[in-house]
């Protein structure tokens, strides 16, 4: 529920180049999620998908199932 939360918020924000998206995701985050991620960013325009694991996730409330999203900002 809140990875979708945070790609709806990421989505909004500033305008980003669409060619290129990496998604992080941590252990235990599920298949599921992943792909209800994969199909909205590819609805809100983005090519090129790219899924990456990340290792040892350190920061406040984080933990199993740790989620990032990365693009680059627009050019002006």
């Amino acid at each position: 529920k809140c990875v979708m939360k945070a790609v709806e918020l990421f989505l909004s924000d500033k305008p980003k180049e669409h060619d290129h998206l990496n998604l992080i995701w941590g252990a235990d985050l599920d298949q599921n999620i992943q792909d209800k991620v994969t199909k909205r960013c590819e609805e809100a325009g983005f090519k090129d998908i790219c899924w990456i694991q990340t290792g040892g996730v350190i920061g406040s409330h984080s933990g199993p199932g740790a989620f990032g999203i990365v693009a680059m900002a627009a050019q002006a």
